[in-house]
């Protein structure tokens, strides 16, 4: 009796164990992927030339306005600086490689903060260098809109200038420990370039003039129902630097992708949140075709093996 109690008593831990190691402290796929993203670095007070840990550099200049009247403060400025080296970074924050509906890709972007005894303000001149060893003329500088359908506006004086020829090109201006990348300047800052209270340039191009559009869906599915807020899904282009969100389309189902050149493969992930905080993960890799409509499974996982797998893609 005792045997079969012990046992009984082994096999329910087992299962509770074995429930328990899917669970997350998120509540949301897209709360999970916040988490894995770039972290807010702090510069100041009073600092107004500085690096980044992915490279990026600023040499800032006063005067400071006031973002919400306009007037000049003074004193010393403290920064707030996110750098989003890839399409992963992009992905992880929620930050879309898109502008007026079509994808850009990213060579790198940044978003600044700045106040002055914990006002919001503006400089009047921001110098800064965005490290990527690809040279590449189509690259211009992009802001941020807070329009979603947009989300980045393309910067109509194209205040950045690419750089290249790390090592082997001596005549190419690069930064002061020999990093290759794209280098621009802002002046005078304008506020329609500050969303939210902050600044964010993104280093961009349009890769996909004159290639056939088209919109594809990818329904996800689990064991468990989970909503559109609990999950979140994405696509990633393989041989570009493009991060696009699905938007869920009730009338098909599933998540919609809106003009997406045809014959580029991607993958996609998706990464959701049950109600009993259990982590879900399902991918599929695939080449997009004209109006596709794809389909793949979402399972249990742990938080570790989710993990590994981001930091693979």
């Amino acid at each position: 009796m005792k045997t079969t109690l012990y046992f009984l008593v082994a096999l329910m831990a087992f299962g509770l164990g074995a429930c328990n190691k899917f669970k997350t402290d998120a509540t949301t796929g897209r709360e999970f992927l916040l988490r894995q993203g770039p972290k807010t670095q702090y510069f100041g007070p009073g600092v107004t030339q500085f690096s980044g840990e992915k490279g990026m550099s600023f040499d800032i200049s006063d005067p400071f306005m006031s973002l919400e009247t306009g007037d000049t403060i003074v004193g010393n400025p403290e920064f707030w600086l996110i750098e989003y080296k890839d399409k992963k970074d992009m992905m992880f924050s929620g930050v879309p490689t898109i502008s007026n509906n079509q994808i850009i890709a990213t060579g790198g972007a940044f978003k600044l903060t700045a106040r002055i005894n914990g006002e919001l303000v503006r400089p009047e001149h921001v110098d800064f260098f965005v490290p990527n060893p690809t040279n590449n003329p189509q690259m211009e500088a992009f802001f941020a809109n807070s329009d979603s359908t947009s989300f980045w506006n393309l910067d109509p004086w194209g205040f950045i200038y690419p750089l290249f020829g790390v090592g082997w090109n001596p005549d190419t201006v690069l930064n002061g420990i020999g990093q290759s990348g794209y280098q621009g300047y802002v002046n005078p800052i304008a506020d329609y370039f500050f969303s939210n209270g902050s600044m964010s340039i993104n280093c961009d191009y349009f890769p996909s003039w004159g290639i056939p559009l088209t919109d594809i869906s990818v329904r996800p599915s689990a064991e468990v129902a989970l909503t559109p807020i609990q999950n979140d899904v994405s696509l990633l282009f393989d041989s570009l630097e493009v991060y696009m969100p699905g938007q869920w389309n009730s009338l098909n189902s599933g998540y919609s992708f809106t003009n997406v050149p045809t014959g580029y493969n991607v993958t996609c992930l998706a990464v959701g949140v049950d109600n009993n905080q259990e982590l879900y993960f399902g991918m599929l890799d695939f080449e997009i075709e004209e109006n596709g409509v794809y389909t793949f499974q979402m399972d249990p996982i742990t938080e570790e093996e989710l993990e590994d797998i981001l930091d693979g893609l």
